[in-house]
């Protein structure tokens, strides 16, 4: 009787164990296809901004910041930082593109600069802001174009900014 009992908890718990091992293989192959789901998509996203920035030759890029740095190379956007002077940032927007030129100061750049800035383009263009670290980005396109790269760069969780 003794045998016997403890046999059939060896096979009782054996079968537990067989149930367990079966959840454990079905729980993370879902997360396996979760993940590469989420990989396709960010893929796919990533491409769809470097397709409405204009990037050349974007199938090869795989990060985001490999894309911003060859839009920067196409001169597609414009990169600049704290210590970028008005009239510097000013020569990368180009005189043809405001209405009036802003005044430039000897201050930094700051958010009243980039408004104002935004405020003196001529129209439809639209001024926005990137940070990424100590670097800033700056886009300059027509207001469609900005809009759908804001929203592509959200689904990227990467926040740029239109100066207003």
């Amino acid at each position: 009787m003794m045998m016997s009992e403890f046999l059939s908890e060896v096979f009782t718990l054996s079968l537990l164990f067989i149930a367990i091992g079966f959840y454990a293989i079905y729980r993370a192959k879902k997360a396996q296809s979760e993940h590469e789901k989420n990989v396709a998509s960010y893929d796919k996203n990533l491409l769809n901004f470097a397709k409405i920035l204009g990037v050349k030759d974007h199938i090869d890029l795989v990060k985001f910041d490999e894309i911003l740095a060859e839009a920067l190379k196409e001169k597609l956007i414009f990169k600049f930082n704290k210590s970028t002077s008005q009239e510097e940032f000013l020569s990368f927007i180009k005189d043809e593109n405001f209405k009036t030129k802003p005044q430039i100061s000897q201050n930094s750049i700051d958010e009243a600069f980039l408004n104002l800035c935004a405020s003196s383009l001529v129209e439809p263009f639209k001024l926005a802001i990137l940070k990424n670290e100590d670097q800033i980005y700056g886009f300059l396109f027509e207001k469609e174009q900005l809009f759908a790269l804001i929203d592509s760069a959200a689904l990227l969780g990467e926040n740029i900014i239109i100066c207003e």
